[in-house]
């Protein structure tokens, strides 16, 4: 809009916009453009390998240019010579820090007009919401001395447990003052709010019987000396958390806790006593190379999951959380032999 229209006499509030990202996000900002405007409206130039600034500055037919943090640096000089109406900081958060060069760099460039977009709050640092700040609305809260002294001291000083009561109520009243000054150019999307535009979330726990093999080990592990310690309530308190993580790699996959005994029988410790007599509850030839899915309950809800979402809603995508590497690894090899094409994080 502000490229196309403006409140004096029709004539365009800006001419050229530069918008900065990640260098992940930069051809998806140009998809964005093309999705909403289409090709003829705006015309938007992504730097990039094959894609110089310089190409930029020369030709008057771009109105956007897009280009990643790292590249702005590299190519600062010829964005310079751009006379920019409007600048968009995405994943803005990371000018929290205004010493760091991308901040400088940024704020070298003579535009009045700046933007941040982040979706990642800025936590309880005064100092990081300062540089933000000052980047977006230079001047609003004066100088560096003079903000710590009129809002950041007075402020953390009131948040000690051993504040007065005088100090207490001077830090919420510059805190009021604060909100309410930077509250005039922050937009701000609450997930409350966000949550009316979304679909509701059902939750569902799934209760999975354990295989044949965990419910035979299992078994064994509740018999063992040392488990019955720890439910008596006594022994060490490391002792009760290797019996919760012996419980809980069996849930997840026996094989997990093959590797584990197989890793620690030889330490001679309370920890490896855990472990005594589980290899003879094995198959001869279990391998734990070759994990089963039928081995563990978990898996094979998974699977049938995966298989019921893959024949109802074919572009559908799943998520799989988990807190622990080998469950993760355990789950790659589960997308690998149903042929799923799968992005580990």
């Amino acid at each position: 809009t502000l490229l196309k229209q403006g409140p004096y006499g029709g004539k365009p509030v800006v001419r050229r916009v530069l918008v900065v990202t990640p260098g992940s996000l930069v051809q998806n900002w140009k998809a964005e453009f093309t999705k909403w405007l289409g090709r003829e409206r705006i015309s938007v130039f992504t730097v990039d390998q094959e894609h110089r600034v310089e190409q930029f500055v020369s030709s008057p037919l771009h109105n956007v240019l897009v280009i990643s943090y790292e590249m702005l640096l590299r190519c600062l000089e010829q964005v310079q010579k751009v006379e920019f109406g409007l600048i968009i900081c995405d994943e803005g958060h990371r000018l929290k820090n205004s010493s760091i060069k991308t901040s400088s760099a940024l704020s070298s460039l003579t535009c009045m007009r700046r933007v941040i977009l982040t979706g990642t709050p800025v936590q309880n640092d005064l100092q990081e919401f300062y540089a933000i700040i000052e980047f977006v609305n230079p001047g609003i809260l004066g100088s560096a001395t003079a903000y710590r002294k009129v809002y950041e001291e007075p402020i953390l000083c009131s948040r000690q447990p051993s504040c007065t009561e005088e100090e207490r109520v001077l830090g919420e009243e510059r805190a009021t003052e604060l909100s309410r000054l930077t509250g005039m150019f922050i937009l701000r999307r609450t997930q409350e709010i966000i949550n009316r535009y979304l679909p509701p979330r059902l939750d569902w726990t799934l209760f999975c019987e354990l295989s044949p093999l965990q419910q035979h080990l299992y078994k064994h592990l509740l018999c063992h000396r040392v488990f019955r310690t720890c439910l008596q309530g006594s022994g060490q308190t490391n002792t009760h958390l290797a019996c919760i993580t012996a419980l809980k790699k069996l849930c997840n996959h026996p094989g997990l806790l093959h590797i584990t005994m197989k890793e620690r029988t030889d330490r001679g410790n309370v920890e490896s006593s855990l472990y005594e007599g589980l290899a003879d509850l094995f198959p001869e030839s279990y391998s734990s190379a070759g994990f089963s899915t039928a081995d563990s309950g978990k898996l094979m809800v998974l699977s049938d999951l995966l298989s019921a979402i893959r024949q109802l809603s074919p572009s559908d995508r799943v998520v799989l959380v988990s807190n622990y590497t080998q469950t993760l690894d355990l789950l790659q090899d589960l997308c690998v032999h149903m042929g799923y094409t799968f992005c580990r994080l």
